[in-house]
């Protein structure tokens, strides 16, 4: 089956394929081959911006977790790979673009942002 998607605002209809009924695995399947190559979500286009958040919102239906930011199962470093915000928050600082990593640790009431930049990530930040 194809799932459908209008977008208000940009008017356009999306149909993608995904392999049997929509569940959270094929749903994170396909948000993962979505944001591969668009370096963080900065060189995504429009149709895979608005995919990507589509279904994003429909994978928020499968959580279980009545508070997830709140939940213990956030504790852990994380990679994003993808954001809809510019700037180094999506791991752009300047011409360069790394990885973006961020370490929850919610026992200690922290959230560590973590940039790492360069060759063979060379290069490593944190706020």
């Amino acid at each position: 089956p194809c799932l459908s998607f209008q977008r208000g605002g940009f008017g356009a209809k999306i149909s993608m394929k995904i392999n049997g009924p929509p569940n959270a695995s094929s749903l994170k399947t396909k948000i993962r081959e979505l944001c591969q190559g668009t370096s963080n979500g900065l060189r995504a286009t429009d149709q895979q911006k608005i995919l990507v958040e589509d279904l994003a919102e429909q994978l928020c239906k499968y959580n279980p977790t009545k508070k997830p930011a709140k939940s213990g199962l956030m504790k852990g470093k994380w990679k994003m790979i993808y954001s809809n915000v510019p700037g180094p928050s999506s791991g752009r600082i300047g011409p360069f673009i790394g990885n973006v990593f961020q370490d929850l640790q919610p026992e200690n009431k922290r959230i560590y942002n973590l940039l790492e930049l360069g060759p063979s990530w060379a290069l490593r930040g944190a706020l």
